[in-house]
């Protein structure tokens, strides 16, 4: 078995990747909406090896992905033990861009999981081999506050001030975001958390792309994406990275600015920080990255005609 890995794997690991993959494509998924299977496989720092695949709800999301479902069933079963490596069976060619975890999928890894976490792709004649490093960015470009314009920043507050945040614990509390996109006419289109008793959450900048996307004035390209937070410089979720990135795909623009800013009690800013919508999302799960290029034309077609 051919084998691509970030590091020079011993016999021992190898073989490890070779069982994770073969349990892998026992894996039971039912994508009803998407059509695509993931079938997956985690394995513990014990040996212990579980599957996991994606199951679809109808029209709505997918309700377990394959990274979610082995996670749950590793937890279910052995607890809170380490989780060394999750892999995912995949017929045919086998490249880097077969191994892409969604956004969701990525704020669950972080959380539940090590930056060395493998996360594997491949099938029995080729494995490709990442980490879980390589799909996170936090390494954000501090500016000085006074190189800034405040086109942006008191909408993003009002969507933090307005955020819906009563079921979430304290110590998350303080994470709390608001966004504001900010289009070449200077138009705002904010969005901030709502959470609710179910624990159903439209994070802050999917609920800014709703705003675009049901606002009346009329569409064009995106000046900058302004992030905000209080005595904390945002770090925001990558399933709204990844939802500002497709949004700027449907544009037809690349590496929008995005702004993070940190205000204190009294909205002082206290640092900034830049990125943009490329960088801040390696390895991207997106609509462009899937050259799905006609779904892309008809959302933008729809959205400015």
């Amino acid at each position: 078995m051919e084998s691509e890995i970030s590091y020079n794997p011993n016999q021992q690991e190898l073989e490890m990747c070779q069982k994770l993959i073969s349990k892998a494509k026992t894996a039971f998924a039912d994508p009803s909406q998407s059509g695509y299977y993931v079938r997956t496989a985690g394995i513990t720092e014990n040996g212990d090896i579980v599957t996991g695949g994606n199951k679809e709800n109808s029209l709505s999301d997918a309700y377990v992905h394959g990274e979610t479902a082995v996670i749950s069933h590793i937890r279910d079963v052995y607890g809170k033990v380490p989780i060394k490596a999750i892999g995912f069976y995949k017929e045919g060619n086998i490249t880097e861009e077969d191994i892409s975890p969604c956004g969701a999928c990525r704020d669950v890894l972080i959380q539940q999981t090590s930056p060395d976490l493998l996360l594997m792709s491949g099938n029995t004649n080729k494995i490709v081999v990442l980490k879980l490093k390589d799909f996170t960015f936090d390494n954000f470009h501090r500016i000085n506050p006074t190189d800034i314009d405040a086109i942006g920043l008191k909408e993003a507050l009002i969507a933090l001030n307005k955020s819906v945040s009563f079921y979430i614990p304290e110590n998350l509390k303080r994470k709390v975001y608001g966004v504001s996109i900010v289009d070449q006419n200077g138009n705002n289109f904010r969005g901030g958390l709502y959470t609710n008793c179910g624990y159903d959450a439209i994070t802050p900048g999917l609920a800014a792309v709703q705003t675009w996307n049901n606002s009346d004035q009329e569409k064009t390209g995106i000046n900058k994406i302004v992030i905000t937070g209080r005595n904390i410089l945002p770090s925001p979720y990558y399933r709204d990275r990844q939802a500002l990135l497709e949004l700027s795909e449907v544009t037809y623009q690349n590496n929008v600015r995005v702004e993070l800013i940190n205000l204190d009690n009294l909205d002082n800013i206290q640092e900034v920080a830049i990125t943009d919508t490329t960088e801040w999302l390696p390895r991207p799960f997106s609509a462009g990255n899937f050259g799905m290029n006609e779904a892309i034309r008809e959302q933008h077609n729809k959205m400015f005609h």
